[in-house]
């Protein structure tokens, strides 16, 4: 008996789960290598340092947002965990703006 592909409800192939599981892993990768280079960039006498902060934060980071998003979703809904997310973005913005003039000063 031969097999065929199955095909969705909109005539497409379902998604190949290699492609689905490594798309995401690239871009994270391809993100990450670029936020590691920008703040190495800040601090050229010292990358290890730079290296140091940038992962640690990463991972802190992580640690604490994973449980907020599950806790937010359960008590609200994940419409509520876009529109926190989306507070954070905005304040992390307004301090990012607010700093932008003490980046490049140079320290006797």
């Amino acid at each position: 008996m031969r097999r065929t592909a199955r095909r969705s409800r909109a005539g497409t192939i379902p998604c190949d789960p290699i492609r689905s599981v490594f798309a995401p892993f690239l871009l994270l990768l391809f993100t990450a290598s670029l936020g590691i280079s920008h703040v190495q960039s800040f601090a050229e006498d010292c990358p290890a340092h730079a290296t140091a902060i940038y992962w640690n934060t990463l991972l802190v980071s992580g640690l604490t947002v994973g449980p907020a998003v599950g806790l937010i979703a359960a008590v609200k809904s994940f419409q509520s965990v876009i529109q926190m997310s989306s507070l954070v973005a905005i304040a992390a913005a307004l301090i990012l703006g607010l700093g932008i003039g003490h980046a490049h000063r140079t320290v006797a």
